[in-house]
């Protein structure tokens, strides 16, 4: 079974390089589950990240190719395909590309995969791409991808990924020292719980205090997911109702 593609990850810094840079690709990077489609002649058979087989089943609606893999996330009850690797073939990102969207247009793949699916979008003009990064902000982030690349097993300088990351402000309900750094466990406005991360020691923080977090998302039970900490916040910067109102960014929103 092919290992999946991985991307190298930059920073709001690294950003510029790639949206000027006309041998890059963008596109969205979703949220979900990893999932590669390898469809022989009859069989459909789903793997995870990892390799492991998750399921197989029988292949309902015809393809023109008779191996195939599709690279993509499942996100709930859909399936978002951004890449298609046929084995043997040493094929650029835009040659995969053009593969993929002539079979979507020509294939029923959420017959085929048994769920609804849809293909990421690709921005290949700079202008393009720096015209919707901003739009995009709202999102997971985006992922670049080197045109003329062929696809590789395991992380590659060829695939970038910028995630973005959100800000929000949380009370310190307990702390614990582990070897170099400080145990914080978080609290929301309301007392509930808000996960926890590693502090360097020399911040010496205190039950009670309000910090800043950086984070990638919430998770379904409310718990910071990704989260750096920023910074301790000065009580006259915030205040109850702000943390009380605060937009939370929750896994999948957007």
């Amino acid at each position: 079974m092919i290992e999946p593609m991985l991307a190298k990850e930059v920073d709001i810094d690294g950003v510029d390089k790639y949206l000027d840079d006309s041998n890059w690709i963008m596109q969205e990077k979703r949220d979900g589950v990893r999932a590669l489609f390898r469809i022989s002649s009859d069989v459909v058979t789903r793997y995870s990240r990892s390799g492991e087989v998750v399921q197989a089943f029988p292949l309902e609606e015809r393809v023109p190719y008779i191996h195939v893999v599709l690279d993509g996330e499942v996100i709930g009850n859909k399936i978002v395909l951004f890449d298609l690797i046929q084995p043997g073939l040493n094929e650029s990102m835009a040659e995969r590309s053009i593969k993929l969207m002539h079979l979507y247009r020509d294939v029923d793949l959420t017959k085929a995969l048994r769920s609804h699916t849809e293909i990421v979008k690709m921005y290949v003009s700079s202008s393009k791409r720096e015209a919707l990064f901003g739009p995009l902000m709202d999102t997971e982030g985006v992922v670049f991808k080197k045109a003329a690349a062929p696809y590789t097993q395991g992380r590659s300088d060829n695939w970038i990924k910028f995630r973005h990351r959100f800000q929000m402000y949380a009370i310190v309900g307990e702390t614990n020292y582990r070897n170099k750094a400080q145990s914080v466990r978080l609290m929301h406005y309301d007392g509930s719980d808000a996960g926890g991360l590693a502090v360097p020691v020399n911040h010496g923080l205190k039950v009670g205090d309000i910090v800043k977090v950086e984070y990638l998302h919430l998770t379904n039970s409310n718990k910071v997911y990704g989260g750096k900490f920023r910074g301790k916040a000065d009580h006259l910067e915030v205040n109850p109702r702000i943390m009380k109102t605060q937009k939370l960014r929750y896994q999948g929103n957007r």
